[in-house]
Order: structure tokens, then C-alpha cells, then sequence
């Protein structure tokens, strides 16, 4: 005789796994081994040997009782960061955040029988995604989410997006001491300023398109808006107290400053923007000031601020140009005096020799040296060579 399924009360197995869902996500440090196992137990028996209906009906009920649970959880941990000081309230929100997230990863774990069989997504079609990305508007398919990409949803609504303004105000603020060189505001660490912009791309990291969405939103675009305004006026205030020569080294220095600073505070994706930002306001929006100096270092041999020009104006597309042709037109205007100065009967000896070879050699030590043997100088070299070459008159 075929024995019958054991049944198994939902409320009761529930009240169990319960605290143990409590005690993963808040990571309790006398979290027992034991607890942990009878949890995956609690979980299969809810759906081992039962009808394909009952099942659905258990894994709706978990779900539920499970979002739920962690809704409160949540909430409670915006209470605490809510109501932190000023001076605590990232490195409580980070602290948290870590907590969090790592326990989120282990109820992921706990539940992977309901995940994989009933959570899981079905695959989204290219049309959906191509929807997706024409139309702004446009959302996903309404899908239940397995318990890890809940949770991390969850903490998006109830944690970041009532903090967000705060958030925000006082990474920008930490940033911003480190740029100037101020003692930071309430002596935030950068790795919790990092980490705390690192949980706005975390949360996300289950989805399927848009990742970054919340990263971008929340704090990348405001921030680099706020990049592109403090070097506005860093730029507008260098050139006002320094030479192009001071202003061109200060750039560089600044340059090399904030690829440092996006490294230790920033997303990857976050560094080339920034750079961007800052070569357009630095670099981009003041080249008048240094293309004009440009025949000045090349008759003072100032070759020091020559490569510092040429460093900083190959960043900007086609901005090299008219460093080029001051450069061609200077080759081709000391050649000709060199020529003019060459004198006596055996003047084509000399002119070989002493003068267009030795002059040819020079130009090159500095279209290497200076200008990185750029394919654009040397051409403009030899196109100014040719030009005094040919001018020359034919004894």
C-alpha cells in the first residue's frame, strides 16, 4: 500500500524558518549551525512529495511571508540610519549596508529550491529589451523576483530612495574636501564613501538591463555636474593668478590629482567621465589662451611648457592643429634664416654640412623628445624641411 505524502502546516513551518530568516539576514553572531540546516530542512519540506498546485500555493505563501519580513527589516535599518548624526550617518549606513547585503546573500542561498523552480525569470526577449531601451517609459514584464533580488529591491525603496538627497549631499561633500585639500566633514573614511556609492550599482546587480540606472541617477550625473562646476571656476580663477606657463602645470598636476581621487572614491565606470569633465573645463574651454602662447615657447625654447601644451591639447580632438602649424611655420622660418646666414665659396658644402643637416637633427630631438615623436609633428618637420630645402637659391 502506497503511503501518502507527509503533510506540512505552512503556519507552523513557517514559524520556524522564521527566525531563522531573521537570523541570517541580520547576521547574528550566536547564529547556530544547526538553526542554518534546519532552515534548508524547513524549506523543502514545504515542498517535497506535494502536488505541482500545492507547491505553487506554499511558494506564493513564503514569498510572501518572506517579503514581508524583510520589509519590516528593512524599514527598521532606515530608522536607525535615519536617525544617526550627521557626522555618523554614511558609516552607519555602510555598516548596515554590509551587513545587509551579505545576509541577503545567504537567504539567496537558503532558498534556491523556490528560486530555481518558481522565482526564477523567464529569459527576456530581444523585443522586450529593444522596448526597453526606445522607450523610457516603457517597463519590464512584471515578474516575482527571486528572494535575493527582492531583498536588494526592497532595501532601493525603503533605504536609498528616502535617503537619497542626504545620501547624496554628503558624498558630494566628501568629495568635495578631498578635492580642496579640507579635513573631511565628519571624517569619513574613503573606503565608506566608495562603499557607499558602490551599494547604488550592488543593488542593482541582479537585474538584466539598466545596472547602473540608480548609480547614475542617484549620484553619478549630480556629481559630475558638480565636477564640471568646481572646475569651471578652479579654471577661471588659475588663469586669473598664473602665467599660461604656471596654469598648464597646474592642469596637469590637478589631472593627475583626479585620476587618483576617481580611483579611491569611484566607480570604474565613473573615471573616464569624470576625466571628461574635467578636460573640458580645464582644457577644452580655455584653448585660446594656450594656442595663443604657443609661437612665444617655440622661439623662447621654452620646451618644458611645449611638451606641457601638447600633453594637455592632445586630450581635446583636433585641438593639436594649430600647435602643428605654428610649429611647421617656426621650422620653416628658422630654416630660412639659417640659409639666409650662409655664406662664402664653398657655401653648398656648408649648406649640406654645417647648416640644413644639423638644423633637420635638432627638429627631431624635439619632435621626439617634446612631442612624443607624434605622427603629426613629424610630418609638419619634414613638410617645413622640404619648403627651406627648396628655397634655397641654386648656385
Amino acid at each position: 500500500m502506497a503511503l501518502e505524502p507527509k503533510r506540512v502546516d505552512f503556519a507552523t513551518t513557517w514559524s520556524n524558518l522564521e527566525k531563522t530568516v531573521e537570523g541570517v539576514v541580520t547576521l547574528g553572531k550566536n547564529f547556530p549551525r544547526d538553526v542554518w540546516y534546519n532552515g534548508f530542512s524547513d524549506v523543502f519540506s514545504l515542498f517535497k512529495d506535494k502536488p505541482e498546485s500545492e507547491q505553487e500555493s506554499f511558494a506564493k505563501k513564503l514569498y510572501h511571508e518572506t517579503e514581508k519580513l524583510l520589509k519590516e527589516h528593512v524599514e527598521s535599518l532606515f530608522i536607525q540610519v535615519n536617525g544617526a548624526s550627521e557626522e555618523q550617518l554614511l558609516t552607519v549606513y555602510y555598516t548596515l549596508w554590509q551587513q545587509f547585503s551579505q545576509g541577503i546573500d545567504c537567504l539567496d542561498n537558503l532558498y534556491s529550491y523556490p528560486n530555481t523552480k518558481f522565482l526564477r525569470k523567464p529569459k527576456i526577449t530581444d523585443e522586450e529589451l529593444l522596448a526597453y531601451f526606445e522607450e523610457s517609459d516603457c517597463e519590464l514584464p512584471d515578474q516575482t523576483r527571486e528572494i535575493g533580488e527582492l531583498g536588494l529591491d526592497l532595501w532601493t525603496r525603503y533605504m536609498i530612495e528616502p535617503l537619497k538627497v542626504h545620501l547624496l549631499r554628503l558624498l558630494l561633500g566628501g568629495i568635495h574636501c578631498d578635492r580642496t585639500g579640507q579635513s573631511p566633514l565628519y571624517n569619513e573614511k574613503p573606503s565608506t564613501i566608495k562603499g557607499v556609492i558602490r551599494s547604488l550599482v550592488s543593488v542593482k546587480e541582479k537585474e538584466y538591463v539598466r545596472k547602473m540606472r540608480l548609480h547614475e541617477e542617484v549620484f553619478e550625473r549630480p556629481f559630475l555636474e558638480a565636477t564640471g562646476e568646481y572646475f569651471r571656476r578652479e579654471a577661471s580663477r588659475l588663469l586669473q593668478e598664473c602665467t599660461i606657463s604656471m596654469y598648464m602645470e597646474k592642469v596637469l598636476q590637478r589631472r593627475d590629482e583626479e585620476d587618483l581621487r576617481s580611483r579611491k572614491f569611484l566607480q570604474p565606470s565613473s573615471s573616464s567621465k569624470v576625466r571628461n569633465e574635467f578636460e573640458k573645463r580645464m582644457i577644452a574651454d580655455h584653448l585660446a589662451a594656450i594656442h595663443n602662447e604657443c609661437p612665444k615657447m617655440l622661439e623662447l625654447k621654452q620646451y618644458e611648457d611645449l611638451g606641457n601644451a601638447y600633453e594637455l591639447l592632445k586630450s581635446i580632438p583636433g585641438s593639436l592643429t594649430v600647435l602643428v602649424s605654428h610649429f611647421k611655420e617656426h621650422i620653416k622660418q628658422q630654416g630660412l634664416r639659417t640659409v639666409a646666414n650662409l655664406s662664402g665659396d664653398n657655401m653648398s658644402a656648408q649648406f649640406v654640412e654645417a647648416g640644413m643637416l644639423r638644423f633637420h637633427s635638432e627638429y627631431k630631438e624635439i619632435t621626439n623628445t617634446v612631442f612624443s615623436n607624434d605622427q603629426l609633428f613629424s610630418s609638419a618637420l619634414d613638410e617645413a624641411f622640404a619648403a627651406v630645402v627648396n628655397h634655397r637659391p641654386n648656385y
